[in-house]
């Protein structure tokens, strides 16, 4: 009877850890079955970055890569997908940065000839460096502000009045072109109804940017079906706000200002 217990405690622990190391495999690796695969990639990076600063990822396999896909999220979303019919070869580079603090995880997928599938990740501490924290928007001005535009409203009527929203956009490294810094929206404020206050506390958003950088502002109606009136009253349709002249200074706010729109935006800001 105590062989026999034995033996089944045995069979019973051999069970479960077999168990637990195919599932670690087939969540990272898909060889279509082939149990004799050898395809395996590395991936090699910085481990720290500030803000905004570009971080290249090489990866190397031991045979050529013919498609190549990049997660931020464990691939519930991809945010690079390359099949390459003449293969990437036996290594490439991809290309990130990030204007969050903290540990971002970089997920890469790649494929080989065969089919054969690999995961792999890496992660990387961002830190904030010199980057500038803007942590409030306050519109002053813009042209025909307190007055109508939205005319199927009567002049008495305060829905009349813009609702307004803002929108900002930075430079984002090109995943594969390191040189090229394509815009992104980077932030929509929520709507201030008939004008509000037009002050937007934006502390919690952590907008942090690399004060080399600059940003594009645009500001618009919102109109009933979701249409907007352009309050920037172009073209253009943005306009640029820098921050590299006030390095030395560090100034707590920084304003934008277009006379010939009427338009004054002030942006309170943190120096690191």
């Amino acid at each position: 009877m105590k062989k026999i217990i034995t033996l089944f405690i045995s069979l019973l622990i051999l069970s479960c850890s077999s168990s637990d190391d195919s599932s670690e495999v087939n969540n990272r690796i898909n060889n279509n079955g082939n149990s004799n695969a050898t395809f395996s990639i590395d991936l090699t990076s910085n481990r720290t970055a500030v803000v905004d600063e570009i971080i290249s990822v090489d990866i190397t396999g031991n045979e050529n890569i013919m498609t190549l896909e990049a997660s931020l999220d464990d691939f519930q979303t991809t945010i690079f997908n390359q099949t390459n019919s003449s293969s990437f070869g036996a290594s490439s580079t991809l290309y990130f940065n990030f204007d969050e603090l903290g540990n971002k995880t970089i997920s890469i997928k790649a494929i080989n000839n065969s089919g054969e599938e690999i995961i792999k990740t890496i992660t990387v501490t961002i830190l904030r460096g010199d980057a500038v924290k803007i942590t409030s928007i306050e519109v002053v001005s813009f042209s025909n502000i307190h007055n109508t535009w939205d005319p199927e409203f009567l002049n008495t009527d305060v829905n009349r009045l813009a609702d307004v929203f803002l929108l900002l956009r930075k430079p984002k490294v090109n995943i594969i072109d390191s040189s090229s810094f394509p815009l992104r929206d980077w932030f929509r404020s929520e709507t201030k109804e008939n004008q509000g206050d037009l002050i937007w506390d934006v502390s919690s958003h952590n907008l942090y940017i690399n004060p080399n950088f600059s940003l594009r502002y645009s500001m618009a109606d919102v109109d009933d079906g979701g249409m907007s009136q352009d309050i920037m009253l172009g073209p253009p349709f943005e306009r640029e706000v820098t921050f590299v002249e006030h390095i030395t200074t560090q100034p707590t706010t920084i304003t934008l200002s277009i006379p010939n729109i009427d338009l004054e935006v002030v942006f309170t800001v943190e120096w690191n």
